[in-house]
């Protein structure tokens, strides 16, 4: 993951275009089939869920769930 400078008070496309692309997966053999869970305090967007979320599912059989404890 590269540095992003901080969201705040981005609005949705703007937020998207800061975290598009970032993500990456080094090694995707051990995660072939896997269900992740990915965690995120506050959801506002979703961009950079999203984001997280777009090499993930490029995986083969690979399934996410997300957890957040609040929304904004």
């Amino acid at each position: 993951m590269n540095y992003i400078p901080r969201h705040n008070p981005k609005g949705k496309v703007e937020r998207w275009e800061n975290v598009s692309g970032i993500f990456n997966v080094k090694n995707e053999t051990p995660l072939i089939g896997m269900h992740l869970l990915l965690v995120d305090d506050v959801v506002t967007t979703g961009a950079t869920l999203e984001a997280c979320c777009e090499p993930l599912l490029k995986i083969p059989g690979v399934r996410v769930s997300i957890a957040t404890i609040a929304s904004a």
